[in-house]
């Protein structure tokens, strides 16, 4: 006897939205860290009029609602696109190569002051903890839910359109890298509210895009935990600029 196609389907259904819960409470769990500090830090720059206690805690709580729904959402994309365009993410790539990314990562930390982060230290000093305790958790606090949304949604989700071809996937990642340096650049300039120069603009779309090509490749070659090695040794910027600068 063939098994009901709907019944199954409807079961397929109910597992990704499980699935999806789950990978968005974690990410919202691991993200709370860094949405509670940015959201206290940031709220001179983003309210026109001192914030009270009562609007901050109304605020944060928008913020992790917000932010909860928004990865959900992301998660189910992926979900479906990385099925379609035939990748594998959370396939184990080795000890070996994940190393790898990480010390990759790592070693690309001055490239990301040189391009890019010397602007937002000079001008949004604000998106870097004050605390050493704090700076310690932002790299898997900043890391994990945002290549759930970059890599595992995002850029499945144009390989999937684009096709599947290493042509296809190398446009697909330049692409959703430009989208994410788009993104990058409405907030830098909303939060500095200072005009750049030609050749600092240049610089930061440089750093933001090259930046998120080789995460990108490493989700497309090794699967999802390779690229969240890569960005985790890159956002352990956060803890380095903290022991230099502050």
């Amino acid at each position: 006897m063939k098994p009901d196609p709907i019944k199954a389907e409807l079961k397929s259904t109910f597992h990704r939205i499980r699935d999806g819960f789950l990978l968005a409470g974690i990410g919202l769990i691991l993200a709370s860290p860094h949405i509670y500090d940015q959201a206290y830090s940031l709220a001179p720059r983003m309210f026109t009029r001192p914030a009270t206690p009562e609007t901050m805690k109304l605020f944060l709580l928008g913020l992790l609602i917000l932010y909860f729904f928004s990865l959900f959402l992301f998660i189910l994309i992926g979900m479906l696109a990385n099925k379609r365009a035939g990748l594998a993410p959370f396939s184990y790539p080795g000890w070996g190569k994940i190393l790898l990314s990480l010390a990759l990562g790592i070693l690309l930390i001055p490239v990301s002051y040189l391009l890019y982060d010397h602007l937002a230290l000079a001008l949004i000093p604000e998106v870097y903890p004050r605390k050493l305790f704090v700076a310690l958790i932002y790299p898997i606090s900043a890391s994990f839910p945002q290549e759930l949304a970059t890599r595992f949604a995002l850029l499945s989700l144009a390989v999937w359109i684009l096709g599947k071809s290493k042509r296809k996937k190398i446009l697909a990642n330049f692409l959703t890298s430009l989208l994410l340096a788009a993104f990058a650049w409405v907030d830098f300039y909303r939060l500095a509210g200072v005009s750049l120069t030609g050749m600092e603009i240049i610089l930061f779309w440089t750093g933001v895009v090259v930046l998120n090509m080789v995460a990108g490749a490493l989700y497309l070659k090794n699967g999802f935990w390779s690229s969240l090695a890569f960005k985790f040794g890159l956002m352990l910027k956060f803890p380095l600029f903290f022991l230099l600068f502050f």
